[in-house]
């Protein structure tokens, strides 16, 4: 069995003929021998960079990329995280966001609404609760305006079906009821995108908000 040593970068355990760690990527070959990749040179083991070509010495070589596993997953926001990022980005409709940010949000958005008078004050939080429905449907890769789909579908539906009904009054109620429906299917089908793990690492939405670094 190949013995074990440490890469000199990250300090991850790799096995003694490894050329590159499998968690940073940095040369352990270079660092063993402390000899240059690019040109051979010989270096002092605690060299970064090679005194003869200026090459480095922990460089990630080429063609490797990090995988989602390489990097330490952060843990969920909690509630007061989650209600503080609500307020605090309540109007950035770029980005991603977790699931926890999401539903303690959710929570907190139901448990104003239970409380009289101050309930009332609960019609503002869409303003946030929008940002942030957008910005979690990013952490799937998708685009913010699915959340429109249901309404949508309720306000078209709606008006055609009143305009159908003018004409044929039958017609115009089966209308009514596919309207709704439709607006039922969309609505669980939001919600399945919202309990849904977001995509692992970076994706055209911006980095993956559990990674570490990611803020």
């Amino acid at each position: 069995m190949a013995s074990q040593h440490f890469c000199h970068n990250c300090g991850s355990p790799a096995s003694q003929d490894a050329s590159f760690c499998l968690q940073c990527g940095a040369s352990l070959q270079s660092a063993s021998e402390g000899k240059c990749p690019q040109c051979g040179q010989e270096n002092d083991l605690n060299d970064q960079f090679c005194g003869d070509c200026g090459t480095s010495l922990t460089a990630t070589p080429a063609g490797y990329q990090h995988t989602p596993d390489d990097s330490q997953q952060l843990p969920m926001v909690s509630f007061g995280e989650a209600i503080s990022l609500g307020f605090k980005k309540s109007f950035t409709y770029s980005g991603r966001a977790r699931r926890s940010e999401l539903w303690w949000w959710v929570l907190f958005t139901f448990l104003v609404g239970l409380v009289p008078v101050v309930g009332l004050i609960s019609v503002f939080l869409w303003i946030p609760n929008i940002s942030l429905t957008a910005r979690r449907l990013h952490d799937l890769g998708l685009s913010g305006w699915w959340q429109v789909t249901p309404w949508a579908t309720l306000v078209f539906g709606g008006i055609l079906s009143l305009i159908v009904m003018s004409v044929a009054e039958s017609l115009g109620g089966l209308l009514f009821v596919v309207t709704y429906i439709f607006f039922f299917i969309s609505s669980i089908a939001l919600f399945v995108m919202m309990i849904r793990k977001g995509n692992l690492g970076p994706n055209k939405y911006g980095p993956d908000p559990r990674q570490v670094g990611s803020n």
